[in-house]
């Protein structure tokens, strides 16, 4: 299995664009919704 593919699946795996970026925002430990907010830019509440 080569990198692309190895990305390609996990990305299939993990879903949408925002995941990855709310993800890498957890890394440290639990947030509040408005830490997050202010993190990943130009997520929507309603979606976040």
């Amino acid at each position: 299995m080569n990198d692309r593919s190895a990305l390609a699946d996990a990305l299939t795996t993990v879903g949408d664009r925002w995941t990855l970026l709310l993800i890498a925002a957890l890394l440290d430990g639990p947030r509040r919704f408005g830490d997050l907010q202010a993190d990943v830019e130009g997520i929507a509440p309603n979606v976040l």
